[in-house]
């Protein structure tokens, strides 16, 4: 289940087939597979992170009063397996932290960082809570499930999305803004969220012009992974600062991580400036002259086959009469 738009249908059957499609593929992960339960909670997060996405483009169409239903319900089953999920990402991100010390001056705190780890990070107690909460949202997710079935989706063309996909877009702009004035880690997770709706968004829209799309969505993941990595961070410093720990090994902790922030928050400013350059006004009128394009394309494409189709059959006619 591709998360692309295909030109062989309308807008509106488009995004409607790819909300039903990413919902499906959310509750696939729920009810099981060869995966670990912690990556199949994670997919059916990223799943559901699609969906939002989506769901903020048709904000416009569907009404305000049904976009929130919808985005609210969706957001309360992604929040319930948020903390299943966050263990995982913690001891990823504890062990990712420790990577990037220098193994001689990681070296005296090895046995106290082994052990840390063991007592923050407990599988058995991660694993009964991730069973829990996949169980608990199964039923949600199938009454979201039906709600989009039922929703109707008019217009055809890009108006469909073109005040959700500007609205999306002012959203990250103003996050920046409000990060480079002042960086605090809310703030920062902010301007996370808002792009990896944009790179969700990209990724929907990569079809209507592969090379170009490709290589922008691609810098918006790096972007996107760096902030996740400092959001992690974040949530490891507020695990640290619950326990007592040697004043030693808690400085080691609070530097390493410091540094290691330092280096994703530059990265991710960096690339974010050169994301938000655009006006929310042009971009939109970019995508919709972009989507026009696709369409013609399309058209073109069925012409030409529908032109070689009645060719041959010509050619054929004429060997008939000949013979």
């Amino acid at each position: 289940m591709a998360f692309k738009l295909s030109s062989v249908a309308t807008l509106n059957v488009e995004l409607k087939r790819v909300l039903v499609e990413q919902i499906e593929g959310a509750l696939a992960e729920l009810d099981g597979g060869d995966a670990s339960l912690d990556e199949r909670i994670h997919e059916c997060r990223q799943h559901l992170k699609r969906v939002r996405a989506v769901l903020r483009l048709l904000q416009g169409s569907l009404g305000r009063g049904r976009f929130r239903r919808i985005d609210q319900a969706v957001r309360s089953i992604a929040a319930g397996l948020a903390a299943a999920r966050d263990s995982a990402a913690l001891h990823e991100s504890f062990d990712q932290l420790l990577a990037k010390v220098e193994p001689s001056i990681r070296a005296p705190f090895e046995e106290r960082l082994a052990k840390l780890s063991s007592t923050l990070f407990q599988v058995e107690e991660r694993a009964a809570a991730a069973s829990e909460a996949a169980l608990s949202q199964h039923g949600p997710l199938t009454a979201v499930r039906a709600e989009v079935l039922r929703t109707r989706l008019e217009a055809p063309g890009f108006e469909l999305v073109r005040e959700g996909f500007r609205d999306s877009f002012v959203r990250g702009r103003r996050a920046l803004r409000r990060v480079e004035s002042d960086p605090t880690d809310e703030r920062l997770h902010s301007l996370r969220t808002q792009a990896k709706r944009y790179q969700n968004q990209l990724s929907l829209f990569e079809p209507l012009w592969p090379r170009v799309l490709r290589v922008e969505r691609q810098e918006i993941t790096r972007m996107t992974e760096a902030l996740g990595d400092d959001h992690d961070l974040t949530l490891l410093e507020a695990k640290f600062r619950e326990m007592e720990l040697e004043l030693e090994l808690r400085a080691f902790l609070d530097r390493a991580s410091a540094e290691r922030k330092a280096v994703l928050r530059s990265r991710a400013l960096k690339i974010a400036r050169r994301v938000y350059a655009e006006s929310p006004n042009g971009i939109a009128k970019r995508f919709a002259r972009y989507y026009e394009a696709f369409r013609a394309s399309a058209s073109d494409g069925r012409a030409v086959a529908t032109g070689s189709a009645a060719v041959a059959h010509d050619d054929a006619a004429e060997l008939d009469a000949s013979s």
